[in-house]
């Protein structure tokens, strides 16, 4: 008799082994899923910026501005944003250790190394982000944007 309770314990991890596995696919989907909708909304208001702006960025460019001077202004312009967020989210996950210690799996509310490669994450993608809206600015042709309006 013990042994078929050796069996059926056994199952039972197999089970439960699969099942916790089966949530961690679905943790790691929302992730990717919240990683992708930060991106596109760090995309979409940079690209509006860009777009309101493309008068002033041709007039800069008239004067004689560089595309390199572009796009450093539009990637400092969005990477402060990130970089703030980023800072009050840190603070944020450290103020809050007690109440989320009980919800993580295999690591600690105050792992540095979680909490550092998560940020340098946010800000990675959100750079990428930054990118394409600062490349469209920096193509912005000045007398093109000064007979706009």
């Amino acid at each position: 008799m013990s042994w078929l309770r050796k069996i059926q314990n056994r199952f039972r991890a197999l089970f439960q082994k699969e099942k916790l596995e089966g949530q961690m696919d679905d943790e790691m989907r929302s992730h990717i899923e919240m990683q992708t909708q930060e991106n596109i909304g760090i995309y979409s208001v940079l690209s509006c910026a860009v777009g309101q702006r493309s008068r002033e960025i041709g007039i800069r460019m008239a004067l004689g501005a560089r595309t390199g001077g572009v796009y450093a202004l539009i990637l400092s312009g969005g990477m402060k944003s990130v970089l703030v967020g980023i800072g009050i989210g840190l603070v944020a996950a450290i103020f809050s250790t007690r109440f989320i210690a009980r919800l993580l799996f295999e690591t600690s509310a105050t792992d540095s190394v979680t909490l550092i490669s998560v940020a340098l994450l946010l800000a990675s993608t959100a750079l990428a982000a930054c990118f394409f809206p600062a490349r469209r600015a920096a193509k912005v042709d000045p007398m093109v944007a000064l007979r706009y309006e």
